[in-house]
């Protein structure tokens, strides 16, 4: 516990990853770990650190419906800082139950610096909260005059619109299932880079440094770690052993069944997690075209490649929905040349709000529009696959727009495609994990609340002619 006298450097930090998030739509895990590296503070700080960037931002819509009962005008209107450093201390009195001298006077600290006009506020409204301030809110009159849906959009802390796409996607029992399993920390998963050792190794190596790890999954390259702190400092990171991917992202690349001597496209492919996951599964043997449409990503794809020893890897910037682009690329040979096009497609990211929470506080993104796009996306790249070959279409998502609509859409206009639900039995057969209830007739849905990971919906279009 910090000293009275002393501002706590974790709360610190994670004042200027809140402000920052808020300010300018920045990813917190990103502004997080530059953070890390920036500062020197201990495992304990990390640690406390990153709970209170993450518990902060996943209950943040609940949290602001408290505040605003204790302030007199909105709590919008405030400064952002003045915002941040009340969701800062609600937070703890409420739901990490610090003792409610240590968070006031560590929230005075943090605002006096730049707004100690404010200080008289964050005193007085962070004094009247208690570990039974939520509890005490769901017997409010403003709580029971709302809607079903904005009562649940409040206990769970997520926007009507997203708890509307899932409604859509899940059963009630199912959605309330979700709901809680993403405000939980998933921890991180890792994958084993194959190619270089193997996953008993470097969990060896893991247990020694007292990192805790498990390998609680049927892929037989994934780790699960609740590491606190970036990752670039664990063993085997700098001598390319593992790479950072979600236990989903790695059943995707699962799911295209890359092999030693495929051709393969990889669309919107940086900053190279599947790219470099079918590099290993092709035991580095083959041809991978690493295609993205922005430069510095692609230079992140480029580190990701060396780092992990693959050499397979042609990276192309391009922009894959301008047809003339693409005509003029080095992916526009005589013939179609590739076995395996795997298009991982911009989407709403609703399945990545677990690790994201930032995402359900940012506005309503056009899910049509996205839809439009991956359509496009779809169709641009179809006649690059060759005959017996196959597209793996994948969005971190689960509405029906961005998943099964696209593909019945897309097999209508395109009828020497079909789908190819093969891949669902060998991983049903790995895992009973795998439930037959979310297999569709157009694809695959992974759940966050089933399987662990982001929540994807991924499909095989096998091409027969």
């Amino acid at each position: 516990m910090p000293a009275k006298t002393g501002l706590s450097p974790a709360r610190q930090l994670a004042l200027q990853v809140l402000v920052r998030v808020q300010r300018d739509a920045a990813f917190a895990e990103r502004v997080l770990h530059a953070g890390f590296d920036r500062l020197d503070l201990s495992a304990a700080d990390k640690g406390f650190c990153t709970e209170l960037v993450f518990g902060t931002l996943r209950w943040q819509i609940q949290i602001d419906h408290l505040l605003n009962g204790f302030l007199k005008k909105p709590l919008r209107k405030l400064p952002s800082q003045v915002q941040n450093t009340l969701r800062l201390g609600a937070y703890q009195c409420s739901f990490l139950r610090t003792p409610a001298y240590s968070a006031v006077d560590q929230a005075q600290r943090l605002i006096g610096r730049e707004h100690p006009a404010y200080k008289g506020l964050v005193n007085a409204v962070l004094r009247k909260f208690t570990e039974d301030t939520p509890g005490q809110f769901l017997e409010s009159t403003t709580y029971k005059q709302w809607s079903s849906d904005e009562q649940l959009s409040h206990q769970y802390a997520l926007p009507v619109w997203v708890i509307g796409h899932l409604q859509k996607s899940l059963e009630p029992k199912e959605v309330a299932l979700w709901l809680e399993k993403t405000k939980i920390p998933k921890g991180l998963h890792l994958r084993v880079n194959t190619l270089e050792t193997d996953r008993d190794t470097l969990v060896k190596k893991f247990t020694a440094q007292s990192i805790q790890a498990q390998t609680a999954t049927p892929l037989p390259y994934t780790i699960l770690t609740q590491q606190a702190g970036s990752p670039v400092n664990m063993p085997g990171f700098a001598d390319g052993e593992f790479t950072v991917q979600d236990i989903a992202a790695q059943y995707v690349g699962a799911i295209t069944q890359a092999k030693p001597g495929d051709v393969v496209i990889d669309c919107c492919a940086a900053p190279g997690g599947k790219t470099t996951h079918l590099a290993e599964l092709m035991q580095n043997r083959g041809k991978i075209y690493a295609v993205d449409i922005h430069p510095g990503r692609l230079g992140l794809l480029k580190e990701n490649v060396e780092r992990l020893c693959i050499d397979i890897v042609e990276p192309l910037i391009l922009d894959l929905s301008d047809p003339t682009a693409l005509a003029n690329s080095p992916l526009n040979k005589e013939d179609p040349c590739a076995d395996i096009i795997l298009l991982d497609a911009p989407c709403s990211a609703l399945g990545t709000i677990n690790k994201n929470p930032e995402l359900a506080l940012r506005p309503e993104p056009n899910i049509n529009e996205l839809a439009k796009l991956q359509l496009h996306l779809l169709e641009q790249m179809a006649p690059y696959v060759k005959p017996g070959g196959a597209i793996v279409y994948s969005v971190c998502t689960f509405t029906k727009e961005e998943g099964q609509n696209n593909i019945e859409t897309f097999l209508q206009q395109n009828p020497q495609f079909t789908v190819d639900l093969s891949f669902f039995e060998i991983l049903s057969k790995l895992s009973i994990e795998h439930r037959e209830q979310d297999k569709s007739k157009h694809g695959y849905n992974l759940w966050t609340h089933i399987l662990g990971g982001d929540s994807f919906f991924v499909t095989r279009l096998k091409r027969n002619a």
